[in-house]
């Protein structure tokens, strides 16, 4: 289930970027910001994929959401950092936020 949560995203940002492509070129923003997401999550899928298969259960419906919302959360992280710098209030509570869940998809990992 979590592999089947973190495709399903992927694929949803797949058909977005061909769909912006079709207007945009590859220097528009929300082109950028989609890409870095899809490689985030291509990231993760390479991640799921090296689970043992005795450790298999822990890949619950549960864990793929906490792997899109940290893709998501990351890309927020990525933009507002390119936008402001490492020190903007903004950008910290950012990167606490994907470390939160990093964290977490850690924990249920092991």
């Amino acid at each position: 289930p979590a592999f089947a949560e973190v495709l399903l995203r992927k694929t949803e940002l797949l058909a977005e970027v061909e769909s912006l492509l079709v207007t945009y070129t590859e220097d528009f923003p929300r082109v950028q910001q989609v890409r870095y997401e899809l490689n985030v999550l291509n990231t993760e899928l390479t991640g799921l994929l090296k689970v043992k298969s005795e450790e298999r259960e822990k890949l619950t419906l549960a864990l793929g959401k906490l792997i899109v919302r940290k893709a998501e959360l990351e890309t927020d992280y990525w933009n507002l950092k390119t936008k402001y710098g490492d020190e903007h209030p903004d950008v910290k509570r950012a990167k606490r936020k994907t470390e939160i869940y990093a964290k977490a998809i850690k924990d249920v990992l092991g």
